[in-house]
């Protein structure tokens, strides 16, 4: 591969982890021109890398891009056109994006993984339905015919969604989402302006005995921490806390919290938590904000889904319910694909009866499996909270 485009990609790959979606795009602009100017099209496991990158930043525009420019060069392999065809359907390039998709799935026979991913998208373009592994194995012209029949006859028969097995949200639901919000703080240097993370309040006793009847806050060690080797993105005596979702102070001011203690805390490399007591009592909270704490998880089957409340990008409240399908999980970390950006961790992590079952704290696109199985994939990865509290009470 020619070194200046290894170098764009190296850049690329930092600014990624970095959350410089500024430096991201002025990349791609760079490594679209070199890759039309290259002689050969990219190895194919450097060009998955470079989508996987930009997939987990949800950068859709510039997956467009550089999957374009990949295709255009020569790079006929699937995965440049099943990538290029996700960022169209999250543009809402519907159109383009089913033409794109026909082309693949006259391409993807024999690939299981592949033909599960185009058969996915298909669903995705078409009102998210599913089309059957036989329908996609068929030619571009079949494969159409069957996306109309789908649509003509999506209210006599029962298509299975793509997210599951989840038609319906109910209205219980979402206002037990609301409610939930309550508790959730962004964390940073000031009261207004960009957050650094999230964390949220738990009861304390039900962490620990030790901790008594009071509210306390839960983040990750490396958003607040005592211990300079944690890296801390906050000093305690610099945070500022705020809850967004409770009301406003006298004279519409927002109220502000302080760390009066850290109580307990486990380093990044291990459960990446943190225990805090804040200077004063939060206002408005009350007995119906307490959040059950779940004690079991459902089956490891890739069919549970999980909820998470926080600060991405360290901006306003915001709510990541939907693409959340719980991938594995082995104590003390659960792995699940959710929509998450810098300012994410802290965020509490729930059951799809919003019961919390755990802490966010990363998510990379090369997320190595667990429960021993070899390879990487596409995952954010939170703390489960019986983890924490098993920790906690064994330092006791």
């Amino acid at each position: 591969m020619d070194q200046t485009l290894e170098t764009t990609i190296g850049e690329l790959k930092a600014a990624v982890v970095l959350l410089d979606r500024a430096r991201v795009r002025e990349l791609c602009v760079v490594l679209v021109r070199q890759i039309h100017a290259s002689k050969h099209p990219l190895p194919l496991a450097t060009a998955k890398a470079v989508l996987s990158a930009l997939r987990h930043m949800r950068s859709f525009g510039q997956i467009r891009r550089v999957a374009d420019a990949l295709v255009q060069s020569g790079l006929d392999a699937p995965v440049a056109r099943l990538r290029y065809a996700r960022a169209l359907i999250d543009e809402g390039a519907l159109t383009a994006a089913g033409a794109v998709l026909r082309e693949v799935a006259a391409m993807t026979d024999g690939d299981p993984t592949e033909q599960a991913e185009a058969r996915a998208l298909l669903g995705r373009e078409t009102g998210r339905t599913e089309v059957t592994p036989a329908e996609v194995r068929r030619s571009a012209a079949s494969v159409q015919d069957a996306l109309d029949r789908a649509r003509r006859t999506e209210t006599e028969r029962v298509l299975e969604r793509v997210f599951g097995a989840d038609a319906y949200v109910s209205l219980d639901t979402y206002a037990k989402g609301l409610h939930r919000a309550r508790t959730v703080a962004r964390i940073g240097i000031e009261a207004r302006g960009r957050g650094f993370g999230t964390g949220f309040l738990v009861w304390g006793r039900d962490l620990a005995d030790r901790f008594g009847d009071q509210w306390v806050l839960l983040t990750s060690a490396h958003v607040i921490s005592t211990k300079a080797e944690y890296v801390p993105v906050v000093q305690p005596d610099d945070a500022v806390i705020t809850f967004e979702a409770l009301p406003l102070g006298p004279g519409g001011t927002i109220s502000t919290y302080g760390v009066r203690s850290v109580l307990w805390e486990s380093g990044p490399s291990e459960l990446d938590v943190a225990i805090i007591e804040l200077e004063k009592p939060v206002d408005g909270l009350g007995a119906e904000d307490r959040c059950a704490v779940a004690t079991s998880l459902p089956p490891n089957d890739q069919r549970g889904r999980v909820y998470l409340i926080g600060h991405p990008g360290g901006a306003g409240l915001s709510y990541s319910i939907q693409d959340n399908p719980l991938l594995d999980y082995e104590s003390p970390r659960l792995h699940y694909r959710a929509p998450t950006e810098g300012g994410s961790s802290g965020s509490p992590i729930y059951n799809p009866q919003w019961k919390l079952i755990g802490l966010h704290h990363a998510g990379f696109h090369e997320m190595p499996r667990l429960r021993g199985q070899p390879g990487t994939y596409e995952a954010n990865e939170g703390i489960w909270i019986q983890a924490i509290r098993q920790a906690v009470a064994a330092s006791a």
